[in-house]
């Protein structure tokens, strides 16, 4: 499952990835960024990403990030807990499309 993204570090790709195949396995996110294709500051820019998610504190409104590596020649790979119900923009999104506003005790949760 590929989904192209752009992120402040350019474009990048995003795939559904688990551990192992064994059913039930817990299911993550991997973004990956190619470096190559960047200028020094989108490099910058996106091992700026991965600090500011390895510094986020655990909350149960916030993607966690799990862990990342590099592989290939330049490709950047960053592996986040995944949003199964979509993500803020979705929800946002799909209000909109209904015409349904938010009701305010839910936005205080989040």
């Amino acid at each position: 499952n590929v989904q192209p993204s752009n992120s402040a570090s350019g474009s990048a790709k995003i795939f559904r990835v688990q551990e192992d195949e064994g059913e039930g396995a817990e299911q993550y996110v991997a973004k990956v960024v190619s470096l190559i294709s960047l200028d020094a500051k989108g490099r910058a820019s996106a091992q700026q990403e991965v600090s500011l998610l390895k510094g986020l504190c655990a909350h149960p409104h916030l993607i966690a990030y799990r862990q990342s590596f590099m592989e290939d020649p330049g490709d950047l790979y960053i592996v986040m807990s995944l949003a199964d119900g979509g993500d803020l923009r979705c929800v946002v999104v799909e209000g909109m499309a209904a015409k349904q506003h938010i009701p305010e005790p839910i936005i205080s949760s989040w």
